[in-house]
């Protein structure tokens, strides 16, 4: 076990400090030395990157699920419009590093947490609170509801 500190959580868990990990990337022609970009971003979005890195075309047949990061990569100070980011972890008993059942969506600065085994919801503003220390999801009724359907559908 370690600590994720400030973050909450560890392996197994859909708190930040399970789910988050650095991307380091390095490119001396294209990005910046020792720049630093908070902007979110999936597995999903290397591929997409990749090909923009590279300049190639992609095939139209295909449909990309990524969002091509090269622009923040070449201009971390960038923000990207990205689609929201989910997780699915269901498990049949709680995990040994203290996972449960549960599922996640990141939209913006906000995260939605559903715990299935007791159907609890969880709801942080991640741009003030990253450590996930309050849970905001009886004081924003609305951002809840919203949140949990669009996690839902």
């Amino acid at each position: 076990m370690t600590s994720n500190a400030p973050l909450r959580g560890g392996k197994s868990q859909l708190y930040e400090g399970g789910i988050r990990v650095p991307l380091i990337a390095s490119w001396p022609e294209q990005i910046p030395a020792d720049s630093v970009s908070h902007q979110p971003t999936a597995n999903v979005d290397h591929y997409p990157t990749l090909l923009a890195a590279a300049n190639a075309q992609t095939d139209q047949r295909q449909k990309l699920d990524g969002t091509s990061l090269l622009r923040i990569w070449q201009k971390p100070g960038t923000a990207l419009k990205c689609d929201p980011l989910y997780w699915h972890y269901p498990l049949e008993k709680p995990h040994f590093l203290g996972g449960r059942s549960s599922g996640a969506i990141r939209d913006g600065d906000w995260k939605l947490i559903e715990n299935f085994t007791d159907n609890s919801v969880e709801l942080y503003n991640l741009a003030t609170d990253p450590s996930e220390k309050v849970n905001l999801a009886t004081q924003r009724l609305a951002k809840r509801k919203a949140m949990l359907n669009q996690l839902i559908a």
